[in-house]
């Protein structure tokens, strides 16, 4: 066995009502690189898409160590913390316009409550983390009369300093000079080195694997849902590059939950569930890939809606670059992975077809090139999880 027991722990439905106020959120950022349709708008979409996405990950955390859906005050927590979420979530349209004093007095007051309900909680960790939350509000209400990049650096620092404190990984491990040659020698075993050395502050897996996965079918959706925005704003429905598009969306899905989704889950089984390498695969791992997909869904939007700008053709090959790039998961486990992450980076030019091709048939070779790229992601899933096997039977 590679693993311990871990105590089966499911999604909650409480956490996934709390989800739904980031569907809006998504569909929201979205709206907003469509609407600006340049590049220019892409990088302040990627950095509220940051804050929300730290912001979801406050609470799944919180349920992934101490949540109980039986407990009535959690289950109210999380209620009373969809109301800023949400209007966050609205108030996305007004920092797109210049005005960020909603957006920036909503998240604060999500981190209020992430401090209040791990206080409530009791217990070392919930106070660290607690503190946390308490000076990234601080910092974040700051932000507000500040201009140019410095409101942005200090969303920045809130983040760093939460993320440190919701991914506290505990006392340090002192490692013999037998544990460094191992680090150096075998890298599963150096895996579990890894493993936290206070159990309180280990993470459980299968539901952080699955709350994570579930973020990323919201974002998934929104591929679905702008493109149908997109194909019905004009006079008749493109029926064809509409089901390019659910071809590419399935082809997405396969990409990240046929090889990346169940062998970072694996990988991280291998640490116990430590705090950092959950924080690298996870936290900072799928904020980039889910991003690109919101800038796809951007990109689909400007095709079928017939403003087949170059903008246009680069959200969706650059998105489709970036997402392909970030859900490698078998880099170097075999010869044929070099081969797979060089289709991944062949798909960023793809923009460039864009003076050549109409958005149909665009649409129809970035979903044929992503297909390949599925296919060629389940060899590369299966070859290292034999690898993983191999290596720690």
């Amino acid at each position: 066995m590679i693993t311990e027991t871990v105590e089966e722990k499911k999604t909650s439905w409480v956490e996934l009502y709390f989800d739904l106020i980031f569907v809006l959120a998504i569909a929201q950022v979205a709206h907003m690189i469509a609407s600006g349709s340049r590049w220019t708008v892409v990088w302040p979409a990627l950095g509220l898409f940051a804050v929300l996405w730290w912001t979801w990950i406050g609470f799944a955390l919180f349920y992934n160590r101490f949540g109980d859906e039986n407990v009535l005050w959690q289950r109210l927590a999380l209620v009373v913390a969809t109301i800023p979420c949400g209007l966050a979530a609205i108030a996305v349209y007004e920092i797109a316009h210049g005005e960020r004093t909603a957006f920036t007095l909503s998240l604060a007051g999500v981190r209020v409550v992430l401090a209040v309900v791990n206080l409530m909680r009791g217990g070392v960790l919930p106070r660290k983390i607690a503190a946390g939350y308490g000076v990234a509000a601080v910092l974040i209400v700051a932000s507000i009369p500040l201009e140019g990049p410095w409101w942005w650096l200090l969303w920045a620092a809130a983040i760093v300093v939460e993320s440190l404190f919701v991914f506290a990984a505990g006392p340090s491990r002192k490692l013999s000079s037998a544990d460094e040659k191992i680090l150096t020698r075998d890298w599963v075993k150096g895996l579990r080195l890894m493993k936290p050395t206070d159990p309180a502050y280990a993470l459980n897996v299968p539901h952080l694997a699955e709350r994570f996965g579930l973020f990323m079918i919201i974002v998934l959706g929104e591929v679905l849902v702008s493109a149908g925005r997109g194909a019905l704003s004009g006079g008749h429905v493109p029926w064809w590059p509409l089901a390019g598009v659910l071809v590419l969306s399935g082809a997405l899905w396969w990409v990240s939950f046929d090889s990346a989704a169940q062998n970072n889950e694996r990988l991280l089984e291998l640490t116990g569930g430590s705090p950092q390498m959950a924080r690298s695969m996870f936290a900072f791992g799928r904020m980039i890939p889910a991003f690109a997909l919101v800038v796809i869904a951007a990109g689909l939007t400007l095709l079928l809606e017939g403003h087949a700008t170059m903008a246009a053709y680069w959200f969706v090959s650059a998105g489709l670059g970036v997402y392909l790039l970030g859900t490698r998961a078998d880099v170097g486990t075999s010869p044929g992975s070099w081969f797979r992450l060089a289709l991944a980076f062949l798909a960023l030019p793809f923009g460039l077809l864009g003076a050549v091709v109409s958005p149909a048939v665009f649409i129809w070779i970035v979903c044929g090139w992503t297909v390949v790229c599925a296919v060629a992601a389940t060899v590369g899933g299966r070859e290292l999880k034999t690898v993983l096997s191999a290596e720690a039977g």
